[in-house]
C-alpha cells in the first residue's frame, strides 16, 4: 500500500470537475479543532492554500482561521528551534571544559544531532511561510488530512478527513491497535469493514503515489539510483498523467471523552497490485474506479453488495510509470 498519495487538496478542483458544494461550518470546525489540539502540522499545505484567494466572506473567514493556525504553528517551531540551538550552544561550551566522561558523551551527541534537527525545523518554517505552490504540498501521508468527496443531504460535497479510519465502535485506544486502517482490503469489506461498506462511501482523487520499495539494480533513468534505493522511496504516476478516482470508506466518530474531538476519517480500498506495481515488490494497491460509476459508488445500496463489488471489478484502465522520488 502506498506510503503516501498526491491528491487533489484544493476543494475548488472538485467544485469545477464534479459540481461539489462546500460545507463551510465543517471546514471551520475542522480548522479550529486542529488549532486547539495542536495537530495543525497534519494538514497538508495544499489544503490550506486553497483558501489563499478567498472569493466570498465564508472563504475569508476560513483564510483568517488558517492564518491563526499558521501563526500558532510558527511560534511552536520557533520555540523548538530555540531549544535545539540552546542545546547545541550548551554542548559546545561543555566540550571546552573538563567534564565527566558521561557529560562529555552527552555533549558530543547533542552537538552532532542538533544541527540536523535545527535544519529540519528551519525547513518546516520556510515551508509554512512559502507562498509559491509546489506539487509536494498536496502529498498526504497516513494520519494526515485530505479532502474526500461524499454525498450529504443528496448533494456531492467535500469534507476534510483523516487518512486513517476509526471504525464504528472504536475508541482512540482501539484505533492505535490498528495502525494500518488507512486502507481497507477488498477481501475484508464484508468482514472488518461491513458497517461502512454499502453505507458510507467516498472518493479521493489522486494523481500519484509514493512507496518504499525493495532495493533493485537501476535499469534506466526512470528507475531509482543507488542513493534513491537506499532512501527507498519511488513515485508511481499514471501514464499518461491524469486523475485517478480512489474509492474510500469513511466514518464520523463523535467524541467518547471530553478530551477527544469529533472526527471524520477514511480508508482507501485496496486489492492486489497491477502487474507493473507488483513487479516493484508491492502487493497491495488502491483500486481505480471509472467516472461512469461515480454516482453509484457515492450512493451505495447496502442491500445490493454485488453491485458495489461489480464497480470495484469494473476498474479504470491505469498504467503506472515509476521513477525515483
Amino acid at each position: 500500500m502506498s506510503h503516501c498519495a498526491q491528491v487533489w487538496a484544493d476543494y475548488r478542483e472538485f467544485e469545477q470537475e464534479f459540481g461539489t458544494t462546500l460545507t463551510v461550518e465543517q471546514y471551520v470546525k475542522f480548522f479550529r479543532e486542529r488549532i486547539e489540539r495542536g495537530t495543525w502540522r497534519k494538514i497538508p499545505k495544499g489544503l490550506k492554500d486553497a483558501f489563499a484567494d478567498p472569493r466570498n466572506d465564508d472563504e475569508r473567514r476560513l483564510r483568517e482561521l488558517i492564518a491563526e493556525g499558521d501563526a500558532d504553528e510558527a511560534r511552536t517551531l520557533e520555540m523548538e528551534l530555540f531549544k535545539f540551538r540552546t542545546r547545541f550552544e550548551y554542548a559546545d561550551r561543555t566540550l571546552q571544559k573538563n567534564t565527566t566522561e558521561q557529560t562529555r558523551e552527552q555533549a558530543l551527541n547533542d552537538r552532532g544531532e542538533m544541527p540536523a534537527k535545527m535544519a529540519a525545523v528551519q525547513a518546516r518554517l520556510a515551508d509554512l511561510r512559502r507562498t509559491e505552490r509546489d506539487a509536494r504540498d498536496s502529498r498526504v501521508h497516513p494520519g494526515q488530512y485530505a479532502p474526500v468527496m461524499i454525498v450529504q443531504d443528496g448533494r456531492r460535497t467535500v469534507v476534510p478527513m483523516r487518512y486513517h479510519c476509526r471504525l464504528p465502535g472504536w475508541t482512540a485506544i482501539v484505533e492505535r491497535k490498528h495502525p494500518d486502517s488507512y486502507h481497507a482490503q477488498r477481501e475484508n469489506l464484508e468482514k472488518m469493514w461491513s458497517k461502512l461498506f454499502g453505507h458510507r462511501h467516498g472518493v479521493m482523487v489522486a494523481t500519484a503515489f509514493f512507496e518504499n520499495v525493495p532495493q533493485q539494480e537501476p535499469q534506466s533513468r526512470e528507475h531509482p539510483s543507488r542513493e534513491d534505493e537506499r532512501n527507498g522511496l519511488s513515485e508511481f504516476r499514471p501514464d499518461p498523467p491524469h486523475r485517478v478516482l480512489i474509492p474510500c470508506l469513511w466514518n464520523f466518530s463523535p467524541r467518547s471523552t471530553p478530551e477527544e474531538r469529533d472526527i471524520f476519517s477514511f480508508a482507501a480500498i485496496t486489492d492486489e497490485s497491477p502487474r507493473e506495481i507488483a513487479a516493484a515488490g508491492i502487493d497491495r494497491w488502491p483500486i481505480p474506479i471509472k467516472r461512469d460509476n461515480l454516482d453509484a459508488w457515492l450512493n451505495p445500496d447496502a442491500d445490493d453488495l454485488p453491485a458495489l463489488h461489480a464497480i470495484l471489478d469494473d476498474r479504470a484502465a491505469v498504467r503506472y510509470t515509476r521513477r525515483a522520488a
